[in-house]
Formats: structure tokens, C-alpha cells, sequence
């Protein structure tokens, strides 16, 4: 129902508007009577009707005057004016000011009607453009926050391509990051089925701490049971955020109902550029709840920093076997090659916590490197499923977890050699294997195989899922992360024993394909620079 006020310093004139119309009939009820002009504006402002019905002049304030201060404060109602005097320049006066009519006394009945169809007509049209602007916003909103997670999800695991600059990130997302430091710090919930309960509690958390005052920039994700907070700050204002963030988690504590709550601190960096190594490092402390229990903060700046001779987790013996299993499809080998590696990951993170996690880490980029798919689709999928690990509630989960993964790439390898059609391409693959690490080209392996280079380039893509030159530098990259692994090896060895006559141009291939640089790659899988 609509509201109407009645002004008029002439009482039977206000009683006779009340009764001259069923005003429910036209959506309308009236929700004030006023015989002043000054106590007729005061109740325009309390009430917010949507229509006013004013005379012109009466004691205090005219009617027009009335009319002027409501157009002058923006979103006011609309108007009927009221009048005994025939005045062209009261009526002109009116009707540029925006009434819908002017109507002379007494009042005719139908007129009244007309103009107050005319008012609830004009209201409904306004309700209606009002929804639908409401939900644009809203859905624009929703857009915005996907693309903000995606765009994150991207940095943070090195699936897509990061923003140039921090004022390109700021443009794409419509954030305020500035020059500062960056961390990355995560809550995790044990129960799925209390996610929004709890993520109520940890925005309510945030703002009675007032962490966001502390911060140039505060971005919250949410993700399946945990809630991740981006934060941009001043530098030298670690201690204060760190106090802010512990503050916020014992809120969280003290409301949550009978379940399990972590919070991960990342490391501090000072490009956004490095959200992907805190990032690791808040998935390492938040893993630790799994080692030392929930309900507690890890940060990655107080644990105690890993030991050299404890960067590399598996036993040295691990790749060989795994990558036999792979090759033999033995899927219960690969289920106890699994779980004897995670109690050696389990084994060692009760002196370090974050060892867990980087273990599990170490093992999937083996994986990754027996998994038959285009660099796009294996670097999505793993990014999944680290997600779907650092859920996981128990070790006996984890254990499962990756003994299915190792199971399903089981099978896309036994289904991807059984498709690989084209006695040309399986030709051409063979030559590449033998020669990828000598300057060759298309038109070079197309003339191998006896194929037009057009023709041989569509056969290729068709029958791999990539092209050439793609492929080729996978092949190249994957053999470069091989020898990585082996300390003995010299950058610039690698380098050219794997088809670049440039270092440079093989560190940039490398980080672009893997994510990392040859040298963070090394410290990754071995410990050693």
C-alpha cells in the first residue's frame, strides 16, 4: 500500500479529500492530514509519502514552496496541487516544478480520480524500474565476486595469467591495493554443514576487531569450508595485523558452535606477484591441524622454519617405483607407494607441521608428470584437487584421496593410449622424443612423417589436443623438471641439453609453462639452490 498526505488550512477540505475516493482502490492509504504548510513539510520528511495532495496558499509555507524543497532534496513524491484561484502562473509554476495536476475547488471526483490513477500508475512503473535496477546490481555483484575469485584462485595457483601491474588488478576488480605488503590468511571450518553459519561468524569477527581500519586493502573469498582473507598493508605494520587477525580468530573461537576451526597465515610478501608463495605457505600452516589439532592459529612467521636435509620428503627410491606403477597400471602398488609416503610426510611434520602439506605437494607434481593431458587441463585439474586435500578432515582421508587420483589417472592414461590414433603422429611423436633437445621445427618433423606442414600441424593438434610448438616445449620443460631434480646439473646444461641455445629464454619458458622459476622449482623439490 501507497501513501498519500493531505494539506490544506481548510478543515472540510481535508475531510472531503478523505472521503471523496476509495483511496484503497488505487493502492493508496492516507497516512497524514496537515492544515499548515510548515507542519505539512515536517510530515512529508517523517512519513515519505508517495503522493501529497497540497493546497497553494496557506498559513506558514505555500504549497509551491513546499513543492521547491521536496524537487530540491531528489528522490521526493509526486504532487497535486490544490487551488481556489484560476492563476495561469500558479498553474505554470506547478506544473514545471513536476505535478501531475492542478485542480481548482471544489473538487471534482472524477478529475481527483484521474490524476491519482495517473500518480499509481507512475509509482508502480518507478517500483518496477527500482527492482530491476536492484537486481542488475546484484547480479553485477555476483559477477564481480566470481571474477574476483577466479582472478585470485589464478594467482594463487598459477593456473592463469596474473595482472600486469597492481594498478591493472586494481582497474579489472575494482580494489584499492596499494605499495605495502601482502599476505594471504586462511580460516578453515571442519564441518561442511555449518560453512554459512561460520562464515557469518568470521565476517561478524573481522568487523568487531575492526581489521579492515589496519589495511589498505581487505578482500574476502569464500571457498567450499573456509574463508580466505587478502590483505594489503602498510609495511612494518605486520605486528599490529598479526594482533588484529588473533583477535578476530579468538571471537570466532569463543561463538563457533561444537566444531573445528584453523587459521593459516601466510607469509608476508611485497609484490602481488608473491600471493602465490604465501598462499602455499597459509595451505602448509592450515594443514598443520592435521599434525597438532584444530582451534588454533599457525602462523608461518612463529613455526619453526624446515631444515635443509628435510626439504626433499620422499625416500629416494619413491619416483622410480611410481612411475612403474604408472607404466604397469598397478593400482594397488600405487595405493601402498601412497600411503607409506604420507606416514613419511606425517612422521616428519611432527617436528615441522608444514611438511605435511609440502610433501603432498612434492608427490602431486610427481603425478603430474604421469598424467596424459594438455598442460592447460593437468595444471586445473591438480590445482582442484590440492583444493579437495587441504579440506580433507583426517590423514586416513588424504591417504584415500590421493589413492583415487591415482586411480583415475590410471585410467586416462589406459584411455589415452588406446585412442591415439594416426601411424603419422605416432611417428612424429617418437621423432620428437629423440630430437626434442636439437633445434627442430614443424616443417622438419612434417617432412619426417611425409605430411604437408598444414595438413601434418591440423593432424597434429587433432589427434594431441595441442600444437606443435606447445607440445614440443612441454616435452622440453618436462625433461628440464627431470633434471632439475638432480642438483649435479647446472642451469645453463639444462638449458641446452634440452633444445635452448638461450638461458634466459629457458627461464621464461619454464616459469611460464610451470609457474615457478628453474631455481624455486629446485629449492621445491630438493631443498638445494
Amino acid at each position: 500500500m501507497m501513501d498519500v498526505v493531505i494539506i490544506d488550512d481548510e478543515i472540510w477540505v481535508t475531510r472531503m479529500l478523505e472521503k471523496l475516493l476509495r483511496w484503497e482502490d488505487f493502492g493508496f492509504r492516507v497516512a497524514g492530514v496537515y492544515h499548515d504548510g510548515r507542519e505539512g513539510l515536517a510530515g512529508i520528511r517523517e512519513l515519505k509519502p508517495q503522493l501529497v495532495l497540497t493546497d497553494i496558499r496557506m498559513p506558514g509555507i505555500m504549497g509551491l514552496d513546499i513543492m521547491r524543497e521536496m524537487s530540491e532534496s531528489g528522490d521526493g513524491p509526486m504532487f497535486i496541487i490544490i487551488s481556489g484561484y484560476n492563476d495561469f502562473e500558479y498553474a505554470r509554476t506547478a506544473l514545471d516544478y513536476g505535478a501531475l495536476g492542478y485542480l481548482l475547488k471544489p473538487i471534482d471526483q472524477a478529475e481527483l480520480g484521474k490524476y491519482v490513477g495517473k500518480a499509481a500508475e507512475l509509482q508502480l512503473q518507478k517500483q518496477a524500474e527500482q527492482q530491476k535496477e536492484k537486481r542488475l546490481q546484484s547480479s553485477m555483484g555476483e559477477m564481480m565476486e566470481k571474477l574476483r575469485k577466479q582472478t585470485f584462485l589464478n594467482l594463487f595457483e598459477g593456473t592463469g595469467e596474473a595482472a600486469e601491474s597492481v594498478s591493472s588488478l586494481n582497474t579489472l576488480l575494482r580494489l584499492s591495493f596499494c605499495r605495502g605488503e601482502y599476505m594471504i590468511v586462511g580460516v578453515f571450518i571442519d564441518s561442511a554443514e555449518l560453512e554459512q553459519e561460520i562464515n557469518g561468524w568470521i565476517t561478524r569477527a573481522i568487523w568487531q576487531v575492526n581489521l579492515p581500519a589496519d589495511c589498505y586493502e581487505m578482500l574476502t573469498l569464500t571457498l567450499n569450508q573456509e574463508v580466505i582473507l587478502v590483505l594489503n598493508y602498510a609495511q612494518g605494520e605486520i605486528p599490529k595485523i598479526e594482533q588484529s587477525l588473533t583477535e578476530m580468530f579468538g571471537e570466532v573461537l569463543s561463538s563457533r558452535p561444537a566444531c573445528g576451526v584453523t587459521m593459516g597465515i601466510g607469509e608476508a610478501v611485497r609484490e602481488i606477484g608473491g600471493l602465490q608463495c604465501s598462499y602455499r605457505r597459509m595451505r602448509e600452516m592450515q594443514m598443520a591441524r592435521l599434525v597438532h589439532g584444530p582451534n588454533r592459529v599457525y602462523n608461518s612467521r612463529t613455526e619453526p622454519h624446515t631444515a635443509q636435509n628435510e626439504q626433499q620428503m620422499l625416500y629416494p627410491n619413491f619416483e622410480i617405483s611410481l612411475k612403474q606403477a604408472f607404466d604397469s597400471g598397478q593400482i594397488d602398488t600405487l595405493s601402498k607407494l601412497v600411503s607409506a609416503a604420507v606416514d613419511r610426510f606425517m612422521a616428519k611434520a611432527q617436528r615441522h607441521p608444514e611438511l605435511l602439506m609440502r610433501g603432498i605437494n612434492q608427490m602431486l607434481l610427481l603425478f603430474e608428470s604421469s598424467a596424459p593431458l594438455t598442460e592447460d587441463k593437468r595444471r586445473r585439474l591438480f590445482a582442484d584437487k590440492r583444493r579437495m586435500l587441504a579440506c580433507a578432515g583426517s590423514i586416513g582421508q588424504i591417504k584415500q584421496m590421493l589413492g583415487d587420483f591415482a586411480a583415475e589417472l590410471t585410467a586416462l592414461r589406459a584411455e589415452s593410449e588406446n585412442n591415439m590414433a594416426g601411424p603419422a603422429v605416432q611417428k612424429a611423436l617418437a621423432y620428437i622424443e629423440s630430437a626434442y633437445m636439437q633445434d627442430i621445427s614443424l616443417s622438419e618433423v612434417a617432412e619426417k612423417v611425409n605430411l604437408n606442414p598444414n595438413y601434418f600441424c591440423e593432424v597434429f593438434k587433432r589427434e594431441t589436443g595441442e600444437n606443435f610448438k606447445k607440445y614440443l616445449i612441454a616435452k622440453r620443460i618436462g625433461s628440464a623438471k627431470e633434471m632439475l631434480r638432480n642438483p649435479a646439473y647446472k642451469f645453463s646444461e639444462i638449458s641446452e641439453l634440452v633444445g635452448y641455445n638461450d638461458t634466459k629464454n629457458f627461464g621464461k619458458s619454464f616459469k611460464k609453462l610451470v609457474g615457478v622459476t628453474p631455481g624455486e622449482y629446485r629449492r621445491l623439490m630438493t631443498g638445494n639452490d
